[in-house]
Parts: structure tokens; C-alpha cells; sequence
């Protein structure tokens, strides 16, 4: 539980208890200050009339001293009067609240708040919070710091220092034994994983791949990290329930998405999730498997599934059913797919056609024509006319790109007045920017002329390079997959140029307009599959590494202050810096030891109180990030937005695999450092 520390650092910090804080002006004595006014017992910083800086530069001389463990820094802050206007104002950053540490001169910890983040100007002062961690800084200095961007008035009223409960990884150790157990006693049926629901049936068979996949990378992290036979034994068992995926398919070149125990394919046709799991699973587990039947077989099944997926142009083409394409654009397969669900969801055929109005509104009130094919489209979606959408499609991307270089010219205008009082992070500033990149990477001499040259998919792209870049290892070399994926990284399908071009623009785009601190809240419930592939593609390819990592550091991008045990802990196994490895184990910590899932009622009932445990409720969303303990349960807790209070099953109990796999992944990564320093 919290525990107040401003009492025990009082002499370091200058406070009295935690409600007097800054209740004087000697309390600010002790920090450094590069911008605003002292008013009374707050610092003030006020738009229009001083510069950008930082309202709270950390301490001029003492710093706090702090043993290993999780604390929060609380800043309690009040909007003033005064912000710069325009469209997207409430995405103005009023703040940047960082933690520093002193010793190394790292920042360790950052988040951004924006102007919708605060309540109308004088009303009650709003704590906002950083969690960090000093695992593996024992004994270093720390101090907080507040950077204002001149875009908001703000009030600082003051900050408190707390220590978040405490974890040994011992306890987590433990736990995890727990877990194993469990998994083992309950969640595996014929070698699959599976949740179990309220009668004790196997539940959610339709990720089993996914979830059995994982399971064989967590005994492989585990047999790492402890050469326990039990581990390489479980491993073995679920890699072989995964070759049966496909021996038991309808067709050779298909993975089924379950197999029942008489050998029957169930439940259609594979998705993204059964091929990554099962691709992850042989990528993470190749090294460690000893069964020389198993290895030819787990190599007969990738030639097969590699094989097909080539043959057909980065397509799964099942006998019946919808194709699953990974290419890194909008081909004709994805096209169809996106006019089938126009067919059947009504809602989303209506927000197209309503984004469409209100662009060709948004021209006219500027003054501009709405390109030509704008129209056209408008009506094949209205009309769920496919065939006359595939006609217009080329014209119609040539004719966005126009309508990106108007808008970009009006966004130009706009910004002009934050750019003649020498502010630089305005929402139109940064609307600006991302529009002129996005043009640079279509100025060619030509307009498109294909639809294969609009390459804007970067999670297809990364998941057709972990097939190759998987099948290329595994299978005897040289091999036709080495060639392709080394042929198409950036010529030909261009597979790694478009991930590193588009990877997470549409949440960059989002955060441009809406802030960083909604995008955070607001961000999907799947975005699991990219971390798997990038987790294999590093470890496969040590030429590219840098680059797989700097995709992986983009993908987390507004997920570093989300209690996510799964990219804190694959973060620290890839050696990122600062090491998050020990807010990864707080989390953990936090996880929940009962697995049974408490039903959509209960949700109902208590959601809205819980949100307001952490900041309240906006957007459907809680503005904090809500501790693993207190989140509806879920299969892969790490997959899930840590603001959503969404429901789940009632009695349904879900498999322990998510702690398990990131426990023995941070294990695995603590004992090869060790090897490395022998």
C-alpha cells in the first residue's frame, strides 16, 4: 500500500507533511526553476507571458538518496487562465512531468498531460501521477521535474513523494510455481491451452494457437533460465500439439484454429493470431528442442505453411472461407475483406460515409474544391459496390494525396501564430510536420500508378517477415525464404521500409490531434501480435537488430507509464535503457493470484467507481492506468488497455500463461547477462 515518505524526507525535501508541501515560499528553495513566478505558495507559469522551461528543474543541490523499490511522484497542478486556441486546443501539452536520475543523468520516466487533462481554469487542483522504479539503482539520487511547454497556463501547487508496495522476486518466483502448477492441474486439454468456463468446459479454443504458442516460448524461457527437464519436456509437448494444427488441417499449406481430441479441424479459418503463435513459438523454442522427430516435423510443417503463404503472393488461401493477407498494402484481398464488413456493420459503413461528408464540408468552408473521386467513392460504399470501388481505387489514393497537400497548407496557416510567439509543440505545429512527412514519402516524379505502391500496412509487413524470417532459420539453408525475405526487406514488397515508415502513425496521427495522454487511454485491445514478431525478428536477424528494436521502442511508444508487465520485461530482455525491468516486476506483483472471471454485472455495477479510484472517467476510459489486480481478467492481461474497464467472463477461469511468459523471459534475459559478464 501507499506510504507517505514526506514525513522521512522532509529535511532532504523541504516539506513539512504532505497537504503543507509547498506551503511556504522557503519550500521551493530546494528546486531549480527556469521559468514562471513564484505567487504566494505556488509556482505559476502563464501563457503569452513567459517562455517555455522548466517550472520544476529538480533540486539545486541534495537530492533524494532512495533504496531499491517503486515510487510515484504526485504533482498537483491547476489550469490558469489562458491557452492557445484553435480546433484542437485540448491537445495542447500543458505539461511534461519527468524523473530524473541524478546520478547518471538518465531520464527514467516521462508523461505528458494535456490541456483537456485538467478541469476548466481555478478549478480544484488535479494530481497527476509518475510511477518509477530504482531496480538496480540503489543508492542513486532522484528528483522530479516539470517541463511546461508555454501552450497552458499552469498553477503548481506541490509534490509529494510516495513508496508503492513492495515485491521481492522471490514472491514473484513463487508465484510463478504457483502458476505452473495450475496450468498443468486446469488450462491444458490434449496439449492446447485453454481457458475454462463456468462449468468447466474448454473456453476460447479459438486462440488456442496462440495461447499454446506462448506456452512453449515460456518453457522455453523457462529451460534458459533453469535447464529444469520438466521445462523442455512441457515445451516439447505443446510445440507437438501445435504440429497438429496443421497435420490435422482440411488442407496442407492451412493451420486449423483447433483440433478436437478425434483429430477434426474446428471453428474455420485460421487468423493473424493462430499463425503468430504458431510461427513464435517455433522461432522462440528451435534451439532448445531435442526430439529429432519433432524438429523434422515442426520443419515439414513451416516448408508447408511458408511454401503456401509464397506461392500465393503473402496470402493463406484456405479451400473455403475468407483469404488472410499479410501484404503491406490495400490489395484487392483486403479491399473485399473491408466491403464484407461494410455488408455487415452498419455502424461502420455509416462513420465512413460520414468522414467523406465531413471532408468535402471542410473544403468548401476553406474554400477549396473536394477532390474529383471523392464523390465516387462515396457512393460505391454507400452502394457496397466493390467492383466499382476497385476500378477508382488507383485515382482516388492520387487524389488523397492532393487533398493532403491542401490540408497541409491550411494547417500551415493555422499555425503560424504559435510559430510567431516561439512555441514549437502546438497540435497544428505537429499536425504540420506529419503531413509534410507523409508527402515526402510520395513526392516521386510519378503519380501512383498501382495500388501495390500505396505501402502504408506496417503491421501486415511485420508479420509476413516473422513467417520468412522463421521458415529462413529453421529450414535446411540456403532456402528460397532467405532469398525472398532478404530480396523484399526494402525492394520488391518493401516488407521493412514499411514498418519503419508507418509503424504506429495512426496513433502518432492521433496524438498530433488529441494529445498523448488520449491516445494512451484510448488505444486498442490487440495489439499483442507485432511484439511477438518483433521479439523472433530481433533474435533471428543480428544485422537488423537495431532496427527491430527501434520498431519495438515505436510500438510501446504511448505504453511506458500503462503497467504493462509485457513490455516493460521484453523491453529490459532486449536491452533497452532506461531498464523498465522493475516496474515490469511491480506488476507482476500486482497480478492477480484468482483467475475466475467476475462477470458483466459486476463491471456494471462497480465500473464507474473504479474509475474514479484513477482520475475518473473520460472517453469511456479511466485517466489512469488501473493496477493488474483491479482489471476485468483476461487471457492476455498485457494485450488489453490498462484503461478499460471492460467485461469479462463470469466463472470463467483464464490461464495463468501471460505471467508466466514474461516471468521467464525476464529470467532467461538475467541469466544470459550473467553468461555475458563470465
Amino acid at each position: 500500500m501507499k506510504k507517505s515518505l514526506s514525513l522521512a524526507l522532509c529535511s532532504t525535501l523541504s516539506f513539512v507533511s504532505p497537504s503543507e508541501a509547498f506551503s511556504h515560499c522557503f519550500a521551493l528553495a530546494p528546486y531549480r526553476q527556469e521559468t514562471g513566478i513564484a505567487l504566494g505558495s505556488e509556482w505559476v507559469a502563464e501563457y503569452g507571458r513567459h517562455a517555455p522551461g522548466y517550472l520544476l528543474g529538480g533540486f539545486k543541490v541534495a537530492p533524494v538518496i532512495l533504496p531499491t523499490g517503486t515510487y510515484q511522484y504526485t504533482f498537483y497542478m491547476q489550469r490558469g487562465p489562458g491557452h492557445l486556441r484553435g480546433l484542437f486546443s485540448g491537445a495542447n501539452e500543458a505539461v511534461r512531468l519527468e524523473i530524473f536520475d541524478r546520478t547518471t543523468n538518465e531520464r527514467l520516466a516521462a508523461r505528458s498531460f494535456e490541456q483537456n487533462d485538467f478541469e476548466r481554469p481555478w478549478k480544484r487542483a488535479a494530481p497527476k501521477h509518475v510511477v518509477f522504479s530504482t531496480w538496480g539503482r540503489a543508492g542513486h539520487a532522484f528528483e522530479p521535474r516539470l517541463y511546461w511547454p508555454g501552450l497552458v497556463s499552469i498553477s503548481l501547487k506541490r509534490v509529494e513523494l510516495q513508496t508503492l508496495d513492495a515485491w521481492s522476486e522471490n514472491e514473484l518466483r513463487a508465484k510463478a510455481d504457483r502458476f505452473e502448477a495450475q496450468m498443468s492441474a486446469r488450462f491444458i486439454e490434449n496439449g492446447y491451452v485453454v481457458m475454462r468456463d463456468s462449468v468447466g468446459q474448454p473456453a476460447d479454443v479459438d486462440d488456442t494457437a496462440l495461447w499454446t504458442g506462448l506456452y512453449a516460448a515460456t518453457e522455453s524461457l523457462r529451460f534458459q533460465a533453469t535447464r529444469s527437464a520438466q521445462a523442455r519436456m512441457r515445451m516439447e509437448t505443446a510445440l507437438w500439439a501445435l504440429h497438429g494444427l496443421h497435420q490435422f488441417s482440411s488442407q496442407p499449406g492451412i493451420l486449423a484454429r483447433f483440433v478436437d481430441p478425434t483429430h477434426h479441424p474446428q471453428l474455420g479459418n485460421a487468423s493473424k493470431d493462430t499463425y503468430t503463435g504458431f510461427f513464435y513459438a517455433v522461432g522462440q523454442c528451435w534451439p532448445w528442442i531435442q526430439n529429432p522427430r519433432l524438429r523434422k516435423a515442426l520443419q515439414e510443417d513451416v516448408d508447408s505453411l511458408a511454401g503456401f503463404f509464397l506461392d500465393d503472393d503473402l496470402h493463406f488461401i484456405p479451400s473455403s472461407g475468407t483469404p488472410l493477407d499479410l501484404n503491406p498494402y490495400f490489395s484487392i484481398g483486403i479491399l473485399s475483406e473491408l466491403f464484407q464488413e461494410f455488408a455487415q456493420d452498419a455502424s461502420l459503413r455509416h462513420a465512413v460515409l460520414l468522414a467523406f461528408a465531413l471532408s468535402r464540408h471542410y473544403f468548401q468552408l476553406m474554400g477549396q474544391k473536394p477532390p474529383v473521386s471523392f464523390a465516387a467513392v462515396e457512393t460505391a460504399v454507400r452502394r457496397q459496390d466493390r467492383a466499382g470501388f476497385q476500378k477508382i481505387v488507383v485515382p482516388f489514393l492520387n487524389d488523397v494525396l492532393a487533398a493532403l497537400k491542401l490540408v497541409e497548407l491550411n494547417v500551415a496557416r493555422s499555425a503560424r501564430p504559435a510559430q510567431r510567439m516561439g512555441l514549437s509543440d502546438s497540435p497544428y505545429q505537429r499536425l504540420q510536420n506529419l503531413l509534410q512527412i507523409i508527402l515526402n514519402r510520395f513526392s516521386g516524379p510519378t503519380p501512383i500508378q498501382h495500388i501495390e505502391d500505396f505501402k502504408i500496412l506496417p503491421s501486415q509487413a511485420l508479420l509476413s517477415l516473422h513467417i520468412l524470417k522463421v521458415a529462413a532459420t529453421i529450414l535446411p539453408q540456403p532456402n528460397r525464404y532467405q532469398r525472398y525475405y532478404a530480396d523484399n526487406l526494402n525492394a520488391g514488397k518493401g516488407l521493412l521500409t514499411t514498418a519503419l515508415n508507418w509503424s504506429q502513425w495512426d496513433e502518432v496521427f492521433a496524438a498530433s490531434l488529441f494529445g498523448e495522454s488520449h491516445t494512451a487511454r484510448v488505444r486498442g485491445n490487440s495489439n499483442h501480435l507485432p511484439y511477438l514478431a518483433l521479439m523472433n525478428l530481433a533474435m533471428l536477424d543480428p544485422e537488423r537488430r537495431a532496427d527491430y528494436v527501434a520498431l519495438f521502442e515505436r510500438q510501446r511508444l504511448f505504453q511506458h507509464n500503462d503497467l504493462n508487465a509485457m513490455t516493460d520485461l521484453l523491453a529490459g530482455h532486449l536491452g533497452i535503457q532506461p531498464d523498465p525491468t522493475g516496474i515490469g516486476y511491480w506488476t507482476l506483483h500486482r497480478y492477480p493470484e484468482s483467475r475466475r472471471g467476475l462477470g458483466e454485472d459486476y463491471w456494471q455495477r462497480n465500473g464507474l467507481a473504479l474509475a474514479n479510484q484513477f482520475g475518473g472517467l473520460r472517453d469511456g476510459f479511466a485517466r489512469e492506468p488501473i493496477p493488474p489486480d483491479l482489471r476485468p481478467r483476461d487471457a492476455s492481461l498485457w494485450q488489453r488497455n490498462a484503461h478499460s474497464i471492460r467485461r469479462d467472463a463470469e466463472g470463467w477461469e483464464y490461464a495463468p500463461v501471460d505471467y508466466l511468459w514474461v516471468w521467464w523471459m525476464s529470467q532467461a534475459a538475467k541469466r544470459d547477462a550473467v553468461s555475458e559478464k563470465r
